[in-house]
């Protein structure tokens, strides 16, 4: 039977800073149905833009805590333990491996709240401890979900789970919609109008594989076109990226524009969008620059294939710039075609990825964990 009172659930991360996982969880919170679900935010390490983002959340927590293993780890797992027994959640959901550590520590013994695992990389992708760990974490969890059909398979494989309890539920794909028109937006950067603007949004990481980007521009560059790639996110391989760009003499021509907070500006004044990621769990780039129209050259991988379908993109093996510079080539030179690819991606987008389903599945699966509480609290 319905609970009467509204259902609470705590989401805990290890930051909200720059990050797809980060802005699918303020997606989440601010998508949530006010009337029939309360949540709050706990941030393991610090707090950040998509934290700032997140509006009419109940509580914001930010714990300090530099690692999950030290004083201050161990400091910050008593800290959520009171914030969760203060709160009386229904639900804990986790996002990432840090996360799901500290609230498996946080909750031991506790059979009044469910922990959930959001699994947002391919299990490949996690930490070795995790891979020690994850009996134990997997007996602690109620459920995990899976924001792609490829990390579900993966981590049923890697973990043996039965796949009852791991749920699908895809990314949502925002709207990219930016607050000033394609001509002001390619004012603002600085493009002109014969420029042709490709446009790549992701972590500087090497699973992200923007070299392989930098080196396909630089061909589309030797080709006489008149080009320009704008780059943005953050990350540990920026100088390295950069410098590449220094040695393929393309000093001016590409711009690392850094955390943007407003991407679907860089879209709007985007010709093509590439994405050259060697794993992935669904990327949230390439679902906005499905909702922007933009033809899109991706890495031939299974999330990517997930997302974009058979006609969404122009695809390539992953690290074969060459064949990154193929389908650049294509959408620069026939701009019907490029039209075509764009638009098919956007119905896609629209059709698959829309966020009042996504969210209306989501609440569902939380009332239903609610109830089954509620059943198990009874005497």
């Amino acid at each position: 039977m319905r609970s009467p009172r509204k259902c609470r659930i705590l989401f805990v991360i290890h930051h909200m800073g720059v990050g797809g996982a980060q802005k699918q969880l303020a997606r989440t919170v601010n998508l949530l149905d006010r009337e029939r679900f309360q949540s709050d935010v706990v941030c393991i390490t610090r707090g950040g833009a998509n934290l700032d983002s997140i509006s009419d959340v109940h509580g914001k927590y930010i714990l300090g805590a530099a690692k999950v293993y030290d004083a201050r780890g161990l400091a910050a797992t008593l800290r959520l333990s009171a914030i969760i027994r203060s709160g009386a959640y229904d639900i804990v959901e986790a996002y990432l491996p840090a996360a799901h550590l500290l609230c498996a520590l946080a909750l031991c013994g506790s059979k009044h709240t469910a922990l959930i695992a959001s699994r947002r990389n391919l299990a490949s992708l996690d930490p070795t401890w995790f891979a020690r760990l994850a009996p134990l974490l997997n007996r602690a969890t109620w459920l995990s979900i899976a924001n792609s059909r490829s990390v579900k398979r993966s981590v049923i494989e890697r973990y043996d789970l039965n796949p009852s309890k791991v749920f699908l539920l895809p990314n949502i794909a925002e709207r990219a919609v930016a607050s000033f028109s394609r001509a002001d937006a390619r004012s603002r950067l600085g493009l002109g109008d014969g420029q042709y603007a490709v446009a790549a949004a992701a972590t500087f990481s090497p699973v992200k594989d923007y070299p392989t980007i930098i080196r396909a521009f630089a061909g589309l560059r030797r080709s006489g076109r008149e080009a320009v790639l704008l780059l943005a996110g953050e990350g540990g391989c920026l100088g390295e990226c950069a410098a590449l760009a220094r040695s393929l003499d393309l000093n001016g021509e590409v711009r690392f524009l850094g955390s943007v907070k407003e991407v679907a500006s860089v879209l709007a004044a985007a010709d093509a969008f590439v994405h050259a990621s060697r794993s992935e769990g669904m990327s949230n780039s390439v679902l906005e620059a499905m909702s922007a129209g933009l033809p899109i050259v991706a890495s031939d991988i299974p999330a990517n294939r997930e997302a974009l379908g058979r006609e969404g993109a122009f695809f390539f093996s992953p690290g074969d710039w060459r064949g990154c510079l193929q389908g650049l080539v294509t959408f620069a030179d026939d701009t019907a075609v490029a039209v075509d690819t764009g638009m098919s991606a956007r119905r896609r987008a629209i059709r698959l990825f829309d966020g009042k389903r996504t969210m209306r599945r989501r609440e569902r699966l939380y009332l239903r964990i609610q109830d089954a509480i509620n059943a198990f609290d009874k005497p």
